[in-house]
């Protein structure tokens, strides 16, 4: 007998990312939308820098706009009298 040996065969507890992002938002990340076939990895960023370089390839900016300045919130008057 093993001493890390198991009869066990339970079904792992962790889920893929893709299941659960399917689950609870309705993305399905598994299947592409264009042909509806399987999608695969092509490159992960792990580093800041690797996700910015993957930004500008897609064209896409690495930092976030700037915060726009909304106009003061002011009490609306309404014409009731007492």
């Amino acid at each position: 007998m093993e001493l890390f040996e198991t009869d066990d065969h339970r079904p792992p507890r962790r889920k893929r990312w893709a299941w659960l992002l399917r689950h609870v938002w309705q993305a399905d990340l598994d299947t592409c939308p264009r042909c509806a076939g399987p999608m695969r990895w092509l490159e992960a960023a792990t580093t800041e820098q690797a996700a910015a370089r993957l930004l500008a390839q897609l064209g896409l900016a690495a930092q976030p706009p700037p915060e726009s300045r909304r106009p003061p919130f002011r009490q609306v008057e309404l014409p009731f009298r007492k």
